[in-house]
């Protein structure tokens, strides 16, 4: 299933991105990609109805995902937020915060899976749009 969500993750992301190369596989996922300017936002569940195991799983899926963008503070800038029972905004990044691929695929990898007794997606969607996607670059496309 993450193979097919991905796809069509990466379909939405990557009309914002020139191939260069393909290889051959399910996705067409490019090898080399010049990415235009883009704005990413995700809103992460970390409830107790996602398991560890898929939250990892999940995370995973984010590193794999923007391994084909130039992650950069002109290209490609990432930011997520996580929640539970609550908003984590402790955990939670912004756009500027990571500005390369490399730290920003450690700091996906760092985000602590912490539960909660509900599951406040509401919350999650509010913060981003209220506190993230603000500080996007405003000629930019945004993707969340």
């Amino acid at each position: 299933m993450w193979k097919y969500l991905f796809c069509v993750l990466a379909l939405v992301a990557l009309s914002q991105c020139a191939p260069v190369d393909e290889e051959e596989d399910d996705c067409k996922k490019p090898v080399n990609c010049v990415s235009n300017p883009l704005e990413i936002a995700f809103v992460v569940d970390a409830s107790n109805s996602i398991y560890a195991e898929n939250f990892t799983m999940g995370l995973e899926f984010l590193e794999d995902f923007v391994d084909i963008f130039d992650i950069s503070e002109t290209a490609v800038r990432v930011s997520v937020v996580t929640y539970g029972h609550v908003v984590y905004v402790n955990e939670a990044f912004g756009f500027s915060t990571y500005q390369s691929k490399d730290a920003l695929k450690e700091a996906i990898s760092d985000i602590p899976y912490s539960g909660g007794l509900s599951t406040n997606t509401s919350g999650g969607i509010w913060y981003m749009l209220r506190s993230q996607i603000p500080q996007a670059r405003p000629d930019v496309r945004k993707v969340a």
